[in-house]
């Protein structure tokens, strides 16, 4: 969006003088002194009462000196020195005085010949020579009163004999200067005020521009880094679906590989799409195509195959459009159509895309006749699970809700854990409300829950799942494509039982699933180290909590090997018990200390100071 002013077309636009070259305005002032003081000497009309300018009265009624070579040489030298008023402006206004007062000292015709000291006045002023300029026409003002009080002859006598024939000052005429020279002051104080208010507008203005530019880049720089991680992220989870899966699933791995390759193209796509519109003014152009208006044939193309019926409005002039726009009006369409796809309900539904050119913008506006999806699990929604797992013991069964924005990584987990013959995947989610609501209705053992989503995000989520007693039983592992500490920590103390990256190898994921499911809790490798040296960097003795009262002994050794990061048989075999009775312990611990699992229960031991950094081999 342009932040430039607006101009209205016919209206002359004229720039201030200090922006004119430095020559113009003493050529102005030159011929104004000359043509000005040549009227002054021919007079005008005469009488009491007379009209017209002030210098009428420099007639032949007021004797004057004609002017003569010196006097034209005087009207053109104070113009001549206003060349220097940018550079050094003291220096022009002081000599600009004495010419000014040696034109009337020789009592040459009153006429605009002080008008080149008041533009050097007021560029003194202007540049910040103010104490100067005052004090400077305080005194000048006075030594020209007092030297005229000196030599100056009667007014009648004006102009006749000697080489000075000024006339005596008197109480009129010299309240008639000092008045005047105090309109050229303050006025020049307004002058000044006024560009320095400009100037700090203007420079306000310039700094506005390139914050907002370099916000807007700063913008499209975290989509672009987006848009790369969910697809490449996505292209990890469908690779290490395909390889998992290609001996004894071909025709999944298939799938799984054609889900890479339009991932893989759809990212390139919108990666050189959000580099056009990052490119600054005057930058090559993009000599790939990018994402744009020009290409909503082949989305809605898409969106058609994929069973969704689309009908396109377009009016007005279709017209290349700006990068950013074209591409800020592409990303609209393809996220609406992305939204009527997921969230429109059952049934035939129908896309009504219509976009208008108009003079200077372009309305873009996506509209289904569709409903809302509600949380229920309705008929069709999701693949069905197998015949063959309905007859399973639900207990010998995990099930599973996946909970991610993106459908190809939602797909690619499904076929990863629905090749399992222990897991069954029992819904999904695309978003935050979506992930709690289904988890009421459906109670699934575990939830593979990502972060980022529209609405309301992961972390969020996993607070109200973990704080609904209702869901007591469900484990939630965070998996995500951001492997951000403030994510991690906060998953953790939220009530997630697992933090992993969607990079993890398939069979780690599997493992995962089954672990937490037994009530362990998985971090990924990189993300434990990371954890560890958190609680490192805090305090080196931590104050014991008083909530460790109320554990054993035994409790409190348990509590440490748990923090030490041993299973319930690592710890039998560590304190010489069987593993029914290690895991007895283990349960009254998280109870008596309210941890949700066995993560919150190591936070806890480190927290507490029963464990501290360093003591793992």
């Amino acid at each position: 969006m342009s932040t430039s002013a607006t101009r209205i077309p016919g209206r002359a636009q004229l720039s201030r003088p200090g922006t004119w070259p430095v020559w113009v305005v003493p050529v102005l002032v030159a011929f104004i002194q000359v043509v000005g003081s040549l009227g002054a000497q021919r007079g005008g009309p005469r009488g009491e009462g007379a009209g017209g300018p002030p210098w009428e009265h420099g007639g032949p009624e007021l004797g004057h000196t004609d002017l003569d070579a010196l006097g034209f040489a005087l009207l053109l030298g104070g113009p001549a020195l206003l060349l220097l008023r940018r550079r050094h402006p003291v220096i022009t206004v002081c000599a600009t005085a004495a010419v000014t007062a040696v034109y009337f000292l020789r009592a040459y015709t009153y006429g605009p010949a002080p008008l080149a000291l008041i533009v050097a006045m007021v560029a003194a002023v202007v540049a910040g020579h103010r104490l100067v300029t005052w004090a400077g026409t305080g005194l000048g003002l006075a030594a020209f009163f007092s030297l005229t009080a000196l030599i100056g002859v009667p007014a009648a006598e004006r102009g006749q004999d000697g080489p000075f024939p000024v006339e005596e000052p008197t109480l009129g005429g010299s309240s008639f200067v000092v008045g005047w020279a105090l309109v050229v002051l303050v006025s020049s104080e307004l002058i000044r005020m006024r560009a320095q208010r400009a100037a700090e507008t203007a420079r306000t203005r310039a700094e506005e521009e390139r914050r907002q530019a370099s916000e807007e880049r700063l913008r499209m720089a975290r989509e672009l880094h987006d848009v790369l991680a969910h697809n490449i992220s996505m292209i990890n989870v469908q690779a290490g679906v395909a390889l998992h899966l290609i001996d004894q699933n071909p025709e999944q791995a298939r799938t799984a590989l054609a889900a890479i390759k339009d991932a893989s193209k759809e990212a390139l796509t919108e990666m050189r799409g959000v580099i056009g519109a990052l490119r600054a003014q005057g930058e090559t152009a993009p000599r790939a195509p990018t994402a744009g208006l020009d290409r909503l044939d082949e989305l809605l193309d898409r969106a058609r195959s994929a069973g969704l019926t689309v009908e396109a409005e377009i009016t007005g002039e279709r017209r290349p459009l700006h990068a950013g726009t074209d591409l800020a009006a592409f990303r609209i369409v393809q996220e609406s159509l992305t939204n009527v796809t997921r969230h429109a309900g059952p049934g035939p539904v129908t896309a009504r895309v219509r976009i208008a050119y108009g003079e200077h913008e372009v309305v873009v506006r996506v509209e289904d006749d569709g409903r809302a999806a509600s949380g229920r699990r309705v008929p069709g929604a999701g693949r069905a699970p197998p015949r063959h797992r309905a007859r399973r013991r639900r207990s010998t069964v995990i099930q599973v809700l996946l909970a991610d924005d993106q459908v190809l990584v939602r797909a690619g987990f499904r076929a990863l854990l629905d090749a399992q013959t222990d897991i069954e995947v029992v819904g999904e989610a695309s978003d935050g409300e979506e992930a709690v609501a289904r988890a009421r209705a459906l109670r699934p053992d575990i939830i593979l829950m990502d972060i980022r989503m529209p609405g309301l995000d992961g972390l969020a989520a996993t607070r109200r799942i973990a704080s609904d007693e209702r869901l007591d039983g469900v484990k939630i592992v965070i998996l995500t494509t951001f492997e951000l500490d403030e994510y991690v920590f906060e998953a953790l103390r939220g009530g997630a039982s697992g933090f992993l990256v969607k990079d993890t190898e398939p069979v780690e994921l599997l493992h995962a699933v089954r672990a937490v499911a037994d009530g362990d809790a998985l971090l990924s490798p990189s993300v434990t180290r990371r954890l560890i040296a958190e609680f490192a960097a805090r305090a080196k003795e931590p104050a014991p909590s008083p909530r460790l009262n109320a554990l054993t002994d035994r409790e409190r050794e348990v509590m440490a090997l748990v923090g030490e990061g041993l299973s319930n048989e690592e710890i039998a075999a560590r304190l010489v018990v069987s593993p029914a009775t290690a895991k007895t312990h283990v349960s009254r611990t998280m109870v008596k200390l309210g941890a949700r699992d066995r993560a919150q229960l190591v936070v806890f031991a480190y927290e507490s100071g029963l464990v501290k950094p360093g003591w793992l081999p």
